[in-house]
């Protein structure tokens, strides 16, 4: 990790794929027992057909070699596919955004010092402040259901807003920031809240999007909620097995023209 940060290759991915041209000893050593196994009288009858050493490797040794070297790609191929750690070690764009209070339920304290924290007011049209196409997924943690639905606790889809419709169907804080996510090319990979709530994530997202529920609503200022303790327990593996599954969720798109209507809670805001 310290040659990595010396070199200012951190939240790269030249980390995961430097290493790769140095070998595995696994591997070097697979190989080498397939060489020595190769019989020494078709190398000295090479030899005395008077091929060098390294027409003798490239005509002879390295067609033999096929087998070995097609199992040495195809297991190379699958461990770096499935590796989580070295991601996890070496890519530490990390982004947290709390769009409550201006960032302030954040435990300052309790900050991890790898990850980037967005704290105040942002507008509109910088929601997501710093994203871009490099990040691999977005996770969507403690969303509420769309304005209107029954048994969602503290249903809205805006402070302002009662209910939005785009392009003539009703849509959520949860679609309208995948949308913003898919600008970018970014899944969303994880979205949690109440049972009302992932069930619209279901829906919007399809099925491969990542879903937990945190607690089920009773109306929308009563409902049965799990305890902290456990959901921050759960948090870890429902994370890692989202992050895993990242390859099989796709960027939300939607392709245009655009209609968007929103209905405000108050006449008060009506204009803005």
């Amino acid at each position: 990790m310290g040659i990595w940060n010396k070199t200012g290759l951190t939240d790269t991915y030249w980390p995961l794929i430097f290493p790769s041209f140095f070998g595995s000893a696994y591997f070097i050593f697979m190989l080498r027992q397939f060489f020595m196994s190769i019989p020494n009288d078709m190398l000295e009858a090479a030899e005395v057909d008077g091929a060098g050493y390294f027409r003798t490797y490239w005509q002879i040794v390295l067609p033999l070699a096929r087998p070995p070297l097609t199992t040495v790609a195809v297991f190379t191929f699958l461990w770096n596919r499935t590796d989580f750690l070295a991601p996890l070690i070496y890519i530490n764009k990390v982004r947290f955004i709390c769009e409550h209070h201006s960032g302030l339920n954040f435990n300052l304290n309790d900050l991890h010092p790898g990850a980037r924290y967005c704290l105040g007011a942002l507008k509109a049209e910088n929601r997501f402040a710093g994203l871009d196409t490099s990040f691999d997924g977005a996770l969507l943690i403690g969303y509420h259901g769309m304005g209107g639905t029954k048994n969602a606790i503290r249903d809205h889809t805006s402070t302002h807003w009662q209910y939005v419709t785009l392009n003539g169907s009703p849509i959520g804080e949860i679609g309208l920031d995948s949308l913003l996510f898919g600008l970018k090319g970014v899944p969303v990979l994880l979205v949690t809240g109440d049972e009302k709530t992932c069930q619209e994530a279901s829906t919007e997202l399809g099925e491969h999007v990542h879903t937990y529920v945190t607690k089920v609503g009773f109306g929308r200022h009563a409902g049965l909620v799990a305890a902290p303790r456990k959901i921050y327990v759960d948090y870890g593996t429902v994370i890692q097995q989202a992050i895993q599954n990242r390859l099989q969720c796709k960027p939300y798109v939607m392709q245009g023209p655009y209609e968007l209507m929103i209905h405000f809670s108050s006449e008060h805001f009506d204009g803005l």
